[in-house]
């Protein structure tokens, strides 16, 4: 797993990764060492701000994890499966990588920084040190879903508790605790409004393309808004690769499970 995280030697990708997970450490030491445990400890609300905090982590680096380290959807010459009838008889469905010299589909290019062609290619992320394609899009949309979670999460608990706790004490340890304070409340506003932006961006890229059920003489509104509503969910389906959407947000894959079948035995009386 170490060789995969340095598979891109981009030392600004590298770098972003390394401060990914600095800021998530440092905003978990100041809510949870600075201000949970020595002014919350001795009630319900300061052991269920940390069990909160710690799962929402948890799954912010899960995502950022999975969607660093897994197959963004290289198209390599060892798995292209084009064959020279199918693509004269689709020629405008095919492009040919003039880095890589293989065939791809129309929606798949070629990344610079991973020096290979990627299908459903949408961008190189300096902050995951990896692209972002048809493979791991679910796991970048839950890391930023987290990550926007955790920053509205950071700001109300930190506000509240510059409100809550007096400065009535005149120990050296207030000051450091509002400074820390104020610091996470800026990180986290400046961070949110980052990933709130990559968030609506990445659901518009989704959205982008145009639902062929919908015809233009269709007139009855309530039939568009239906048909509408079933393309977006069958495009959210197809990108987090899970029909249900309670699971949408979980950076697990799920498998179903099959019972064994039962060999029927025909008994002669």
């Amino acid at each position: 797993m170490v060789g995969s995280i340095f598979k891109n030697i981009d030392p600004i990708g590298l770098l972003l990764t390394s401060l990914t997970y600095f800021f998530l450490v440092y905003a978990y030491y100041v809510i949870v060492i600075v201000i949970s445990v020595p002014f919350f400890s001795d009630s319900n609300y300061g052991w269920l701000n940390i069990a909160a905090l710690t799962l929402l982590i948890f799954l912010c680096i899960v995502a950022h994890l999975k969607a660093s380290l897994s197959n963004p959807g290289y198209i390599l010459a060892s798995n292209n499966d084009f064959d020279e009838q199918s693509i004269i008889n689709h020629s405008n469905d095919f492009t040919m990588c003039r880095r890589c010299g293989i065939f791809r589909s129309a929606d798949s290019h070629h990344c610079g920084v991973c020096r290979k062609c990627i299908k459903k290619r949408h961008h190189h992320c300096p902050w995951i040190n990896n692209c972002i394609g048809e493979l791991n899009q679910r796991y970048f949309i839950q890391f930023n879903i987290y990550t926007a979670i955790l920053c509205i999460y950071g700001i109300v608990f930190l506000m509240n508790s510059l409100i809550v706790i007096p400065d009535d004490d005149k120990s050296s340890f207030v000051p450091l605790r509002i400074f820390h304070s104020v610091f996470v409340i800026v990180e986290c506003m400046v961070f949110g409004l980052f990933v709130f932006a990559i968030i609506f961006e990445q659901f518009s890229s989704i959205f982008s393309s145009k639902n062929p059920s919908i015809i233009e003489s269709q007139k009855n509104y309530f039939q568009s808004l239906k048909s509408n509503l079933m393309y977006k969910y069958s495009q959210l389906c197809k990108v987090f690769d899970e029909k249900n959407p309670l699971l949408w947000l979980l950076p697990f894959e799920f498998k179903t499970f099959q019972w064994p079948k039962r060999n029927k035995i025909l008994l002669l009386v």
